[in-house]
């Protein structure tokens, strides 16, 4: 903590013996114990305060995990590669204006920009093991990936008597992605998913 700034670091190594791992097929679930999964971490977080009125954040996040020993998977043995749905990077830039005016009152700028670096949804498609014409079920989820790139803005006007206003708008650019991808009950080769929210 240097006054005008502050930084925090932390370096991590975690392993998971028996980490469950819950698959739906469209028609249940597959319930499996992957034998390993680890996972090496960086995380950084740092604040700087130019001046009593603004103020900087960014956060970012390293994760590379991966299952060092899954063999009996719902699509076999995965021992060696990349759990799904975790970005690789992900971060955070914040910036905040707070002014207190003449009588009392404040008005507070925000605005943040989070990011996540594109990584797949998903291990694997259990319905598309089965389906002629189309790739198996771990090359199918490679082609399903997710880039979050999000601007969020707000404006409050904070009365010295308790009260607040805010404007705020989150996913300014209307960026769009799907946040989750499972095979589509009772329907086999169909695929389901969940999209982002929009511009709000």
């Amino acid at each position: 903590n240097w006054g005008v700034a502050t930084a925090n670091i932390a370096v991590f190594k975690q392993i998971i013996k028996g980490f469950q791992s819950n698959i739906f097929t469209g028609t249940g679930f597959f319930l499996a114990n992957a034998g390993k999964q680890s996972a090496f971490g960086i995380e950084f977080d740092g604040t700087v305060k130019p001046t009593d009125e603004l103020s900087f954040n960014l956060s970012v996040t390293y994760l590379d995990p991966k299952y060092d020993n899954f063999l009996l998977s719902a699509f076999g043995d995965l021992s060696g590669t990349r759990p799904g749905g975790v970005t690789q990077l992900s971060s955070t830039f914040g910036a905040q204006y707070n002014r207190e005016l003449g009588n009392g009152d404040r008005i507070i700028l925000r605005g943040d920009y989070p990011y996540e670096a594109p990584f797949k949804l998903v291990e694997g498609l259990p319905g598309l093991l089965s389906v002629s014409g189309v790739p198996g079920a771990l090359q199918a989820a490679r082609d399903f990936r997710q880039e979050i790139n999000q601007v969020n803005a707000s404006f409050t006007y904070a009365m010295n008597n308790g009260i607040e206003l805010t404007l705020w708008g989150r996913n300014l650019t209307d960026s769009r992605t799907i946040l989750q991808i499972f095979d589509s009950p009772a329907q086999q080769g169909s695929i389901s998913g969940y999209p982002s929210e929009p511009r709000t």
